[in-house]
């Protein structure tokens, strides 16, 4: 699902500055997590190349809430990661398709499916799985309610898998130019190991802020999303999109916290006559190198 661009007012950009700072000043007092006691870490990744670009932003760009109110009638993207492509140990390859669907001006539909393969080590190659079914509902002209439910599926040693079910349930609000979201990610169900503990998924509470500043042909798109895992870990994504004339744009932002490693990220796309195709390159840390490729339809 790509971000929309809408040729917007300059009056908001600097509420949206502030905004966006004192999201990321609530990092200031989070201690760092243990991601080892987390499961299924891997269903926070955020799948969808624009939002990536952007540091990982999704609750205002790629949740079924946000769907309702696309400009497109219907989106679709497939897509492949390759993470660390040069590591023997940690390079692993991703398949991901979504496609979203708006009935009327009040109804969204969505699904999406991922694929991840892991580096063989030993004769074994993990492997991850996820099966996401959402929709959205508009409840008044500002206001959108919607829920993903999301099928989890990791395989991480011989003989041994583990599954799990988990939902997502958000609230959108878009006020011309500004959309802001807040609600509940990844409450599901605990996962037992191989020994009989018990991991709890990745949940949060979670809440997110879109602007869009227009300049004649071009747009400017200022988003962040800030998680409190119930855990006790923080995690912040932050990006920014320039947009020209809807065919060109060109992306950055920054991820901190959580289950996913820090990382910084830079991305590029063009869109015509419907199709998009989009790249997305992180950088820092352990996902340092990682790219994603990704082609999409919409109307």
């Amino acid at each position: 699902m790509k971000v929309e661009c809408f040729p917007l007012s300059k009056k908001a950009l600097k509420k949206t500055f502030v905004t966006i700072l004192l999201l990321a000043g609530a990092l200031a007092g989070a201690h760092a997590q243990d991601a080892a006691s987390v499961a299924m870490p891997f269903s926070r990744i955020e799948r969808n190349a624009a939002g990536l670009a952007m540091g990982g932003v999704y609750t205002t760009i790629n949740s079924p809430a946000a769907a309702v109110f696309g400009s497109n009638e219907f989106t679709g993207e497939v897509s492949a990661m390759m993470w660390q492509p040069g590591s023997s140990v940690l390079s692993s390859s991703d398949i991901n398709a979504s496609v979203a669907y708006r009935i009327g001006d009040k109804l969204a539909v969505s699904a999406a499916v991922a694929l991840d393969n892991g580096a063989k080590i030993d004769d074994f190659a993990s492997s991850d799985a996820m099966i996401d079914l959402g929709l959205g509902f508009k409840v008044v002209d500002f206001l959108s309610v919607g829920a993903n439910l999301r099928f989890l599926n990791s395989n991480i040693a011989q003989d041994y898998s583990k599954t799990a079910f988990s939902a997502d349930v958000l609230a959108v609000a878009k006020f011309s130019s500004l959309r802001a979201a807040a609600g509940v990610r990844s409450l599901g169900t605990p996962v037992k190991s191989a020994e009989g503990g018990s991991f709890k998924l990745p949940s949060s509470v979670t809440a997110g802020v879109m602007y869009d500043l227009g300049f004649g042909s071009s747009t400017i798109g200022l988003g962040a999303d800030l998680d409190y895992f119930l855990f006790g870990a923080v995690a912040a994504s932050a990006g920014a999109q320039y947009c020209w004339n809807d065919m060109v744009s060109l992306r950055a932002g920054y991820h901190y916290g959580g289950v996913v490693a820090d990382f910084a990220s830079v991305g590029a796309g063009v869109r015509f006559s419907g199709v998009n195709v989009d790249l997305t390159y992180l950088a820092g840390g352990a996902l340092a190198n990682t790219v994603m490729l990704a082609v999409g339809y919409s109307f």
